[in-house]
């Protein structure tokens, strides 16, 4: 008989696998992230604008650059960066920071769970100033213990000028994040041998929440979703 061993670290987004092979025990690391960057590529999100013009954008190692000018009248004014984004290992929540000249006024996201049919919106209408990060928390919006909420889906987050018309300023999104508790989520592993002929319906992900097709599957740690259970699989 095999006896696995599971020990998790909150390492960002490395997996660290220290197999100690004898007749009887493997013992398996587990790096377990806890922020998941959104925006490596940012050219995967556009923007779209209310009352602004675009001027100039840059997307860096450091983040997504705008600069822009409002429109005269700036009451309805927004940037809106759009990607729909599917959000899986079910995050915490989502981590959203930004540097700008001129303060934002506004700042909302829309998410859209697996078992809705319309988005919905989290808005944060205090005034936010010219920098800060701004963290949401899904159990204060969705029923995160619903399994069938999950994947969610960020498809896009706004922000809203708060200068007058006629203004020109820049912002610079430095971090759009999925955030994790630093524990796994996934309470069980298995070890199974893995058969490409083999005809299954189960969702596999990697560690990292990246969706791959089974008969891709090469040997590793992937999370195998089936129906409303989710867990930890050693392929060989």
């Amino acid at each position: 008989m095999w006896m696995l061993s599971v020990r998790t670290t909150a390492t960002p987004f490395l997996i660290s696998l220290n197999l100690i092979v004898s007749t009887r025990n493997i013992t398996v690391e587990i790096a377990k992230s806890t922020e998941l960057q959104l925006h490596e590529n940012g050219s995967d999100w556009s923007i779209s604008t209310s009352s602004v013009k675009v001027k100039e954008r840059n997307d860096t190692k450091d983040g997504i650059t705008v600069s822009y000018t409002t429109a005269s009248t700036v009451t309805k004014a927004n940037l809106t960066f759009t990607n729909r984004q599917t959000l899986y290992s079910r995050p915490d929540g989502l981590k959203i920071s930004y540097a700008s000249d001129i303060a934002m006024k506004e700042m909302s996201v829309m998410v859209t769970p697996a078992n809705a049919k319309t988005a919905l919106i989290i808005e944060n209408t205090e005034p936010i100033g010219e920098s800060g990060t701004w963290n949401i928390a899904f159990d204060k919006y969705l029923d995160t213990d619903d399994a069938a909420i999950w994947p969610v889906k960020l498809v896009s987050f706004s922000l809203k000028p708060g200068e007058a018309g006629n203004s020109s300023g820049k912002i610079l999104i430095t971090e759009i994040k999925a955030t994790y508790r630093a524990s796994s989520s996934v309470n069980e592993i298995s070890i199974e041998n893995h058969s490409s002929d083999e005809v299954v319906t189960d969702e596999w992900y990697t560690l990292t929440g990246i969706r791959i097709q089974r008969e891709y599957l090469s040997p590793g740690i992937y999370i195998r979703r089936r129906g409303n259970h989710t867990d930890k699989i050693i392929i060989r």
